[in-house]
């Protein structure tokens, strides 16, 4: 079934255990949470779940893939900060990306040209 794998960094699990502060769990009102480990081969990387009554609360983003979608919003963020300089075109895409959730290769690929073209770090 499950188990636990190595646990990420303290400062990733203080960040989740912020977010889910404030929300009670719809079926007994507990605030506290569980974070169970999924085996290699599964996709996911943990579930989350309540710790009064274990009921499902969601997934665990990997901790990889935080990092990616942190480094992607700074980048956009930046870009952002020289709309003055950006072409329509770039203005309009960096908008776009940062409306939505999920990036595609081409999307990243170009995020990249640009942020190579103004020497965003």
């Amino acid at each position: 079934m499950n188990s636990l794998a190595a646990m990420p960094d303290l400062e990733f699990f203080l960040n989740l255990e912020s977010e889910k502060d404030n929300q009670k769990c719809p079926h007994c009102g507990s605030k506290k949470i569980n974070i169970v480990y999924e085996k290699a081969p599964c996709q996911h990387y943990a579930s989350i779940r309540c710790g009064g009554c274990d009921a499902f609360k969601g997934w665990m983003e990997k901790p990889q893939n935080t990092a990616k979608r942190n480094s992607i919003e700074k980048t956009l963020n930046e870009l952002s900060g020289i709309w003055r300089i950006l072409n329509d075109w770039e203005n309009n895409f960096i908008s776009n990306m940062k409306n939505r959730k999920k990036h595609s290769p081409r999307q990243l690929e170009c995020l990249e040209t640009i942020r190579k073209k103004y020497g965003i770090n």
